[in-house]
């Protein structure tokens, strides 16, 4: 049975208000009160627990967070060389290459640096002679000898290679 702390002689238990007494008897009946402090909080301990999960999980997000920026930096890097070297391969396949080049023979190659990002390219063409010496001797071709154009495009870490027939 659940008591106030009034009604336990004169109520002075040194108990505090949120205190919670039971009213009980045993085989002699003498009355006996058990009580228990029903206050709730959190220890020094718990709360030192719970503080270092939450360092650790923030310092685990803080890090990720971190490496999704480098991964995407890394990404865009990237993203800007492919569209240089897709750019170049274009270029040289219409014949629209500026920079400083060799050119001569069957092995052309040009190379630059592109202003506004300092990105170094290199173009490397080569004719195939073999296809022309071929339509040359089989003669079946109704256009003439066919020239076949490899082109080789070097980007700082990207590498392209395209194929021209003319």
């Amino acid at each position: 049975m659940k008591v106030s702390e009034g009604e336990m002689n004169g109520g002075d238990f040194g108990l505090s208000p949120a205190s919670t007494c039971y009213k009980g008897f045993n085989h002699d009946n003498v009355t006996h009160f058990a009580c228990r402090d029903t206050q709730t909080g959190f220890t020094i301990l718990e709360v030192i627990v719970s503080l270092i999960i939450v360092a650790v999980a923030l310092t685990t997000f803080i890090k990720l967070l971190g490496n999704t920026t480098l991964l995407r930096v890394k990404i865009n890097d990237h993203h800007e060389r492919l569209y240089v070297a897709v750019t170049k391969a274009e270029e040289a396949f219409l014949g629209l290459l500026d920079g400083s080049g060799v050119k001569g023979g069957d092995k052309n190659k040009w190379q630059g640096t592109i202003q506004d990002s300092g990105i170094r390219w290199r173009v490397e063409e080569e004719k195939d002679k073999g296809i022309e010496e071929k339509d040359k001797k089989d003669n079946s071709s109704a256009s003439g000898a066919r020239e076949i154009f490899f082109y080789t495009v070097f980007v700082e870490g990207v590498e392209l290679s395209s194929i021209r027939i003319q």
